[in-house]
């Protein structure tokens, strides 16, 4: 059924591109009732429905590198996050880029939705994120601004 509704909905109305080096603002971001990390940096190198993603998060373990990959069209997408294989599918929803994923951490289930939306000047990125679990629904909110002088 998802995989239909993204087939559906995987053209944008319009273009976006989330291309650029992008800084988390842990003041303007709601980590729900996570710990706030120190700091987060990603990158993304968009080209059409394609996106590569490297993330670098600091937090009190230091600092975790990760490198993913997000396909728009819909199509599953491997990844290894931090270790943990995650399957992916994602779309778009008029300029809202969806993505949908599953993991299992320390053998527990996680299923996650991410919606990736920029502000109108293509300045602030907004990853609004809803985690299931064993452990109950967790509502996040992350805000990033794009880092001067990078693309």
């Amino acid at each position: 059924m998802v995989r239909i509704l993204f087939a559906l909905l995987s053209l944008p109305c319009f273009a976006v591109d989330f291309s650029g080096t992008w800084k988390l603002v842990p003041a303007k971001s709601d980590f729900g009732k996570t710990n706030a990390p120190q700091g987060q940096e990603i990158t993304v190198r968009q080209s059409g429905d394609l996106l590569a993603v490297h993330s670098a998060l600091t937090d009190h373990r230091g600092e975790t590198k990760s490198s993913y990959a997000i396909d728009a069209t819909g199509k599953d997408v491997e990844n290894v996050i931090r270790g943990n294989r995650v399957l992916s599918q994602a779309g778009w929803i008029g300029g809202v880029l969806i993505v949908k994923s599953q993991t299992e951490v320390q053998n527990v289930s996680i299923r996650t939705s991410d919606e990736w939306q920029l502000d109108a000047e293509g300045k602030t990125l907004t990853i609004a994120r809803v985690a299931h679990s064993p452990q109950g629904e967790l509502r996040q909110r992350f805000v990033y601004e794009k880092a001067l002088g990078k693309r």
